[in-house]
């Protein structure tokens, strides 16, 4: 009877040791050996990510948001994820003493160095990234001067945290080329190159829309104001597909190929953007590369000059079809079919 006692009595104090190390949320480790978990992310003013082969990160909050390098906006996506990361992260355990010296050996030779900093702009922490431990089950981080390295894991997640730590550029910069709220829009045109005719400008400064438009297009119809309407939705969470700044011969390339169109919108508040978009040579992403004559382009992608002609990105057809339309459009009556939108006749 005594012995069952003893047991129970010491079955009871190892379930209270699991408890307290797996479900109490007191801070099992030293924060000066551990303090890998950013509960406030909020207080966060700026970040700081290097790699040890020499690419590096600046991100700074701003009252405008966040921007990456001190000049352009970060991408949310990538930005949200590390803040989730931060945030969520946990020390599992210090890495066993058989591996310590092999684990510092590689994270001195290959790592990520992240610098937090407060709002006020003073370092709050330092520590390392390193690769991912055993069976992907976690990440190798270490303190800046700690003693010893942890495995860091997000709760309930298989995989490592390494790549939530990018330090690519491509990684990091915003993609959208213009990203408005349809009240915002205060006017946009369209030219085509090669099919004037078909060119047009929508002003929204007023209450109702107004299409200018050559008025040997329009045979005396009024304006379809829904259609105008439409169109105003269509400027929210236009992004690129990727940039191609240092693209080696991008430059010669699209001086080689047809300009299709110039695009410019205006929001209300001043801000502008002009985008060029010039047509893509075949090449082996073409989906239309078997069945393409000679001199056809591919139908999926474009290139686009933006920002004052600073950058050179690749456009998706899918995501700018929907904005060339054709003048006369905006003066034609909707088809009893036509439920919503404009119909899909693409130029």
């Amino acid at each position: 009877m005594g012995k069952t006692i003893s047991y129970l009595l010491l079955l009871a104090i190892l379930g209270a040791g699991v408890y307290y190390f797996v479900f109490s949320d007191r801070d099992i480790f030293s924060k000066s050996e551990a303090a890998f978990t950013v509960k406030d992310t909020s207080a966060l003013g700026k970040i700081f990510l290097a790699k040890t082969s020499g690419e590096n990160i600046t991100l700074q909050r701003t009252d405008s948001g966040w921007i990456v390098n001190g000049k352009y906006k970060a991408r949310k996506g990538t930005l949200d994820n590390l803040l989730r990361t931060l945030k969520l992260q946990q020390p599992l355990y210090p890495v066993a003493e058989n591996l310590h010296n092999s684990v510092i050996k590689t994270l001195a030779g290959s790592s990520i160095k992240v610098e937090l900093y407060d709002r006020d702009g003073d370092k709050i922490n330092t520590f390392y990234v390193g690769g991912s431990a055993y069976n992907f089950s976690g990440t190798y981080m270490l303190q800046e001067g700690a003693s010893r390295p942890y495995v860091v894991q997000i709760p309930n997640f298989h995989g490592f945290l390494t790549p939530n730590y990018a330090t690519d550029f491509d990684d990091w910069r915003d993609r959208s080329v213009i990203n408005l709220q349809p009240e915002e829009v205060k006017s946009f045109s369209i030219q085509y190159i090669s099919e004037p005719l078909n060119s047009f400008t929508i002003d929204y400064s007023s209450e109702k829309p107004k299409v200018n438009i050559d008025p040997s297009l329009t045979f005396g119809k009024p304006l379809n104001e829904r259609r105008a309407k439409v169109y105003q939705k269509y400027f929210t969470d236009i992004y690129a597909e990727g940039y191609l700044n240092g693209v080696p011969e991008i430059d010669s390339t699209i001086a080689s190929v047809p300009k299709f169109c110039i695009m410019e919108v205006e929001a209300k508040n001043g801000w502008k953007q002009r985008i060029e978009i010039f047509k893509m040579p075949l090449n082996k992403r073409s989906k239309n590369l078997a069945s393409a004559d000679e001199g056809d382009y591919d139908i999926d992608r474009f290139y686009g000059v933006i920002n004052n002609s600073k950058d050179t990105v690749l456009l998706q057809a899918f995501t700018f079809d929907k904005f060339f339309r054709r003048a006369y459009e905006f003066y034609e009556e909707d088809q009893t079919t036509e439920m919503m939108g404009l119909p899909q006749n693409k130029k």
